[in-house]
This record gives structure tokens, sequence and C-alpha cells, in this order.
């Protein structure tokens, strides 16, 4: 029977040499989750560490997502195991954990995500991720460990410190929030700097060493441009919201300067 943890857009994009480019949903909307397969995005980025979203809505946006068959992904702000594995669970294909810093906490992420030999995960083989339980349990957990990606994001001086350690603790993809770590580099604003730039081709020359992409954001192409010469593989482009913002405004704008102009 087929299923949809059998694939994984993104990462078979990215295990294949290519890149990935994902939209940031921060509108909590199925319809836009849909949108974004039919419209040639290759994963969804659920964010839930800045905006609220209930489980119910995620699983909700996992439906759709699947329908058009962009991946899921969904940034959490509990790193709990209990909470990890639910949500792969209720059919997100990757979670991201913001602040990851130590290989303990590295290591802690992946073993909750991932099912024996390579974790700890509980296993429930009648989850919606499971198709109710309508596929083989073994075959299951084969696909999830494959498919099911837990994400770290490096966004401190710390976890840049401790980057080696990190990457060795079994996870299947890495993401640099880049305001966080110029923040935290106090560099804030100065994201061209020689000093962050230099940073991030460290980041993405150990990770390609062993084989872990590393994500980013790109707002335009040749910034997309720029972070493929430094190494980075997966890129969100933008967010939904801040789309809607940048159409919207001009149009209301014109619209309105016409009319009472």
């Amino acid at each position: 029977m087929p299923y949809f943890m059998e694939h994984n857009r993104t990462m078979e994009k990215l295990r294949a040499g290519g890149f990935a480019l994902g939209l940031q949903l921060r509108s909590r909307s199925p319809l836009i989750a849909e949108l974004a397969g039919y419209l040639g995005f290759d994963y969804l980025y659920i964010e839930t560490e800045h905006f609220a979203c209930s489980d119910e809505t995620i699983e909700s946006l996992a439906r759709a997502a699947q329908i058009s068959g962009v991946t899921p992904i969904v940034r959490t702000i509990h790193s709990d195991p209990e909470n990890i594995g639910h949500l792969f669970d209720i059919g997100v294909q990757g979670v991201i954990l913001p602040h990851v810093e130590t290989p303990d906490q590295a290591r802690s992420f992946v073993d909750a995500a991932k099912f024996p030999p390579l974790g700890h995960r509980g296993s429930s083989a009648s989850s919606r991720a499971a198709n109710l339980g309508c596929v083989d349990a073994e075959e299951y957990m084969e696909a999830a460990n494959r498919n099911c990606l837990a994400i770290a994001m490096i966004e401190t001086v710390k976890a840049v410190e401790n980057l080696e350690a990190i990457l060795d603790s079994g996870l299947d993809m890495i993401r640099v929030g880049f305001s966080d770590l110029s923040l935290d580099m106090g560099l804030l604003g100065k994201q061209k700097d020689p000093r962050f730039l230099e940073t991030l081709r460290y980041i993405t020359g150990e990770a390609a060493r062993r084989g872990i992409p590393v994500g980013g954001k790109a707002s335009s192409a040749e910034s997309a441009l720029q972070y493929k010469a430094l190494g980075f593989r997966c890129l969100n482009v933008a967010s939904d919201l801040d789309h809607l913002k940048n159409t919207l405004s001009p149009l209301l704008r014109s619209v309105r300067e016409a009319l009472e102009g």
C-alpha cells in the first residue's frame, strides 16, 4: 500500500545533489499549504516558534501539504521527546529545533526523532503517519527513519563553538538562524560582514564534510546565488505573510492614489 512516508521531496532532491526551496507558513492556512506544493515548493516550513499553532492545525497543514506533495516541516519550541515523536506521529516529515547549542541537546533530539536502532522514539503503529495502522509496522519505521528529519538550528556563538560535535550527533540537516547568530556575534544587521560570512563558510564546510545539508533563508534570486556560493543547499523563499504584505501594500496604495488623486 503506498503511503506518504515513503517519499520526502526535499530529501530526495538534496540526496541527489540538488537544491530545496521552501515557503515559511505563518498564516496557519491549509489552502496556502496545499498551494505551496502546486507552485513547486519542495518544503513547507510551518512556523510555531514565533506564531501560535495548535497540534490539530499542524496536522491539518501536514495533510494539506501531502495532498500536493510538498514536505511538511515544523519548527517547534518544545524539545521534550514526547513532543518530537508526537509531531512526527501526526504527519510532519521534519522537525526543526531552535537554539541547539550542545552535542547533548543534539543527541537527545535525534534520539527522540528516530526509531531503534537509530534512537528511542516511541512507536505507534496506528498513528496517522503510519496510515492509521494500515501499513506494515516494520516497513513504516524504516521509512520514517529515512524520511523523518531531525533539523537543528545553529544560531549562537556557543553552537558554532560546538559545531563539529553537534554535527556528529546523527542530525539529518542543520539550519542557520541568520538574525539570531549575527545578533549573538554582535553583528545584527551586518550579515555581509566578513566575520559573519567566514562563520557561515565554516558551518557549511564542516557540514559538507559530513554530508549534512545546511539550510537558511533567501529573499531573492541574487541572495540565493550568494548563499549557494557559501554552501547552502536548502533555502526558505520568505514567508506567506511577507509575500502578502509586500504585494498587497503597494497595490492598495496605488489603487487608493488613483481613486483619490
